[in-house]
């Protein structure tokens, strides 16, 4: 709850300002501490994403592109720190040079917390380049039909599903 708390304070500062005024001037300063700190958080992030820093005073991806869209959700996860991640279509309206910068943002927040799992849903390998998963999966009819590990990927990537399907339904049986 604090992350959020602190996420509202930095996008609505002007309005909850009377409200930290009525406060002790030791909570004052420590709340004061705090909206600086995820001021700094937000702007080090910003840079890292290579965002113009003025879109954070927009409404949430109001007149965005594609790729700014993306680069704003990776932004979220970073200032929030799920424990889950759910990355959908991470690769689509990115650029090459976009999809390395998120991807990089997101690999660098992977290995700065260990326990965060991650699901990338995407319909080209090319990301797993940048974020190599530990497996990959995939869906047919509704259901996961095969798994395997990032060389899958690549060998849709070359021939195509209809080998991992027929795969799948001689593994379970079905025609």
């Amino acid at each position: 709850m604090r992350k959020i708390l602190c996420i509202i304070l930095t996008c609505l500062m002007c309005s909850i300002m009377p409200v930290v005024l009525a406060v002790d001037s030791t909570e004052l300063q420590d709340r004061q501490k705090e909206v600086q700190e995820q001021i700094n958080k937000t702007n080090d992030e910003l840079s890292d994403l290579k965002m113009d820093k003025n879109l954070i005073h927009r409404g949430l991806n109001d007149g965005f592109s594609g790729g700014e869209r993306k680069k704003n959700e990776v932004l979220q996860l970073k200032i929030l720190e799920p424990s889950l991640i759910i990355l959908d279509e991470l690769d689509s309206g990115l650029d090459v040079d976009s999809l390395k910068i998120v991807s990089e943002n997101i690999s660098d927040y992977i290995n700065k917390n260990k326990d965060t799992a991650v699901l990338i849903i995407t319909h080209y390998p090319k990301i797993l380049q940048y974020l190599p998963p530990d497996f990959v999966h995939i869906l047919y009819n509704g259901k996961i039909a095969y798994t395997s590990t990032k060389e899958l990927a690549l060998e849709i990537e070359k021939n195509g599903y209809k080998n991992i399907i027929n795969k799948s339904n001689d593994i379970d049986g079905n025609d």
